[in-house]
């Protein structure tokens, strides 16, 4: 191009040659597409080929979970109640309940101890002594799971089926017998082809692909054109794609159809087992004929071709007449390639090139920013050994296995997302990078050219989001524990105290009735400590001044720390007010205290501080998850032991604790976790071995004056009294218990099972209803839905809702306002009457 520009006067002479040159072009071009032609066929077996290794392995895995299932089924049956009990009849309605529940069961059978048949699906079969069978010998031996492959059992009746026996066992652990069953092939055979049709529309081929299902020696047990179960042996005729299946991965071959002596690409996959069960090792082929694939391509690019004539010809004229103008549009080239330059140096990622002996060619301003090496200390430097010398965990990263350096081997484009680059100062940092193999106009490799990221800021939001997902994950789970377990409390605790009322004279009985209400307060303590992890619990926030509640515990907490560790408060005047549940942020300063305790056991020294903070911009990252604006900060310092960062990941996890078996419950701080989270905070702790721990709590602060609690008076049981109350309540022991106190109270008592049963008793009953008594969450109806429905038919009738959380049914449903009354689970007698007078004797809700 030079030479062209310099010779003026004469530019468009040497363009004169330019036809002829155009005219070996396309002579060449015919010849590359030609060539290109049979490459991309070969591209297109390639990736059909994939795609029937990856339905072979589809294929593969559903079998394995279909024959999981079904030896499942059989260990879980095996320690069913009916065969604990020997009643044959039970033990026969059950196994024919089981087969009509799954008719992939060809045949189910329970043998007692010593190999005689005593129930099973096929009446023929009861009273036969199978101890001689090799599967009664296996699991009364070994007393585990026997699997047979597929063969034809007496008891398939011709069937290719196999077979899973579990042993049956009694209370202490002795052999009663087994359960053995047959599972029919074909039956099965229907799953599998909801894969091959899924495959067909996929790819869109004309016609279903072939399938066969070879066992491990390679006997053809099912086949989609011709039933030779049992028949034929595909690896003894030394089919290719049979004798692969034993390989360690899923794969294609393009063989020859032994049948119909015609090319067919075949994919193949092996059963590798599911869960327990180890499998049987089957293997799967799906295959499609050759010509059958490229059928439509061949078509396609005959079609092209032609139109690729037709309208080349009339461009040849058209590119000849065009000669003149090559050099305004290499000067335009120009233009654009220094346009093209300002477009690498504005980008932010990293951009080099390479030579094939990997040095530097080229470095845009990014890679200079990034790895803090000047350009000039870069280009014609070995890349590898500048900033790829290391694998993350600084072993040296050999050269071979660089796949940037691959990229110049095979040609192809490199992605990796896992692995670091190297500073100048010798740190490390997380890249993702695309190396793509740079070809001349022969198409060969002549460089490469690589674009980098830095990944460091999205590695550290993958780990908060795993993080947060895995602690809201342990949360629902915790929650939904302590519903469960509210609902039991209650009748304990109630017909506990119910009795203790009745038997005041014996005071044995007494005494005994006193530790189990101390037992069931314990438990409904460690619930509400599961339901504030988890963020289901109903808390009573009130306006408070935080000094003033660290003050007021100054005494309880020196008492609960010893004497042996040095209590300092530093409280801050001034620093606002917050709104929450005081008992709950008492229960976290207590946690933390007794969590600071139990690190200094020698002694130390605890500081607890109070200040105002305002989080701004840049600020909010010291305490995340928190929106900008105002909030008071509580900090809890102790000069113990400290943690680890491995202790640290796993402090506000349920149940983790580091102190010795039975110091701990390991809900402390998880419970301090969820207060926090419910109240619009956050948590966050700074600990090193050996320097102590800080944990800081972030509460919004709030402009309202303190507001002061109600101080709490002993009251004897409320009275009852006579109206009606429909209760409504689905757990049938807390209903049987509400039931018996409220009619024991006086009350006229309405018992529904659920909503619906409620809906109807209410348009049944003629007389005034005058309290609903309700849980939230029931099947079908909630009961904020019940209420709303029986208004307009029962407008003066009160509500009074209860929950063990309130998840779903408060919090989601606003039952919070003002004015609505609610009673949490676990609950004493005396506290539902005073809750149900309440109500009764409050002014209308509406």
């Amino acid at each position: 191009m030079t030479a062209l520009t310099t010779r003026t006067g004469q530019r468009n002479r040497p363009y004169v040659w330019l036809p002829t040159l155009i005219v070996a072009m396309t002579v060449v071009a015919l010849v590359f597409l030609a060539r290109g032609f049979y490459s991309f066929q070969a591209n297109v077996i390639a990736t059909t080929g994939e795609s029937l290794a990856l339905a072979a392995s589809d294929i593969a895995e559903m079998v394995d979970r279909i024959l999981f299932e079904r030896y499942s089924d059989v260990v879980i049956a095996a320690k069913a109640a009916a065969f604990q009990r020997r009643d044959l009849r039970t033990m026969t309605e059950y196994l024919v309940s089981l087969k009509k529940i799954y008719p992939a069961y060809l045949w189910l059978a329970v043998t007692d101890s010593t190999g005689q048949i005593i129930a099973a699906t096929d009446a023929a079969s009861v009273g036969q002594d199978r101890s001689a069978t090799e599967w009664f010998q296996y699991v009364r031996k070994h007393k585990g799971v026997y699997a047979q492959d597929a063969q034809v059992f007496k008891e398939s009746r011709g069937t290719l089926a196999v077979a899973f026996s579990a042993p049956i066992q009694g209370p202490h652990d002795e052999f009663l017998g087994v359960l053995s069953s047959r599972v029919g092939i074909p039956v099965l055979e229907e799953f599998f082809l909801k894969a091959v049709r899924s495959f067909q529309v996929q790819r869109g081929a004309a016609r279903i692909p072939e399938y066969q299902f070879l066992t491990r020696d390679g006997d053809v047990i099912a086949d989609s054109l011709l039933r030779q179960e049992g028949k034929v042996n595909l690896k003894l005729l030394g089919l290719p794609s049979a004798l692969f299946t034993a390989s360690a991965q899923s794969g294609y071959v393009e063989e020859m159809h032994l049948r119909r002596h015609v090319r067919v690409v075949s994919g193949y996959a092996e059963t590798r087992g599911y869960g327990d069960f180890g499998g049987f090792h089957w293997g799967i082929l799906v295959r499609l004929d050759r010509d059958a694939i490229l059928a439509s391509l061949r078509s396609d690019l005959l079609k092209v071709g032609i139109a690729g004539v037709l309208l080349w010809l009339p461009m040849l004229a058209v590119l000849v007449w065009t000669t003149n103008r090559l050099l305004r549009e290499w000067n335009q080239a120009r233009q654009l390639s220094r346009d093209n330059e300002l477009i690498l140096n504005s980008m932010d990622e990293g951009i080099f090139g390479l030579d094939l002996e990997g040095k530097t060619t080229f470095v845009n301003p990014a890679v200079v920013k990034m790895i803090g090496w000047e350009a000039k200390d870069l280009i014609g430097k070995t890349q590898h050994d500048i900033l790829h010398h290391s694998k993350p965990d600084g072993t040296p990263y050999p050269r071979e296995e660089c796949p940037i350096y691959a990229a110049f081997q095979d040609g192809r484009v490199h992605h990796v997302v896992d692995e670091v680059f190297w500073k100048k100062d010798g740190t490390s940092f997380p890249v993702e990078y695309i190396c793509n193999p740079i070809r001349n106009e022969q198409g060969q490799v002549v460089g490469a050219v690589v674009t980098f990221r830095d990944m460091t800021e999205r590695k550290k939001l993958e780990d908060q989001l795993r993080h947060s997902q895995k602690m809201e994950a342990i949360g629902r789970l915790a929650g939904g524990i302590a519903h469960d377990f509210n609902n039991l409390l209650t009748v304990i605790n109630g017909y506990c105290a119910e009795l203790a009322s009745q038997f005041q004279e014996n005071q044995q009985l007494r005494k005994s009735l006193e530790v189990i209400s101390n037992a069931g307060e314990r438990a409904a303590t460690l619930t509400r400590q599961l339901l504030a992890f988890s963020r289901r619990q109903v808390l009573q926030p009130k306006i408070l001044d935080l000094n003033a509640i660290v003050t007021n515990m100054g005494m309880m907490l020196q008492r609960t720390i010893g004497e042996d560790i040095d209590l300092v408060t530093v409280l801050r005047p001034g620093i606002g007010w917050i709104k929450s549940d005081p008992g709950q942020l008492e229960q976290v300063i207590m946690n933390l205290a007794v969590n600071a305790r139990d690190a200094m056991p020698t002694g130390g020294k605890l500081t607890i501080e109070t200040s105002s903070v305002d989080l701004e911009h840049s600020d909010v990252t010291q305490a995340e998850g928190l929106e900008p604006g105002r909030y008071v900060m509580l900090a809890v310092i102790d000069t113990g032991s400290g943690m680890d960062e491995t202790v640290q990941a796993h402090l506000f996890e349920p149940f983790f604790t580091t102190k010795l078996e039975g110091k701990g419950t390991g809900l402390g701080l998880s419970t301090v976790y969820g207060i926090v989270k419910q109240s619009g905070g956050n948590i966050s702790v700074y600990s090193e071995p050996g320097h102590g721990t800080t944990f800081k709590i972030y509460l919004p602060a709030v402009q309202q004056p303190s507001e002061t609690a109600e101080p709490s008076t002993g009251k004897a049981r409320p009275p009852g009294g006579s109206e009606t109350i429909l209760l409504a309540e689905d757990e049938a022991t807390v209903r049987e218990l509400l039931a018996d106190l409220l009619r024991g109270g006086g009350y006229t008592v309405l018992v529904a099972r659920d909503s619906k049963e409620a809906f109807q008793l209410s348009g049944h009953y003629a007389g005034p209803i005058h309290l609903l008594l309700t849980d939230v969450v029931m099947p079908g109806m909630s009961g904020y839905e019940l209420s709303e429905r029986l208004r307009s038919a029962r407008p003066h009738m009160k509500v009074l809702y209860m929950s063990g959380y309130t998840d779903v049914g408060i919090v989601r449903q606003g039952l919070l306002k003002p004015g609505l009354a609610f009673l949490q689970k676990p609950f004493l007698p005396d506290a539902l009457f005073a809750k149900v007078r309440a109500v009764l004797e409050a002014p209308s809700q509406r």
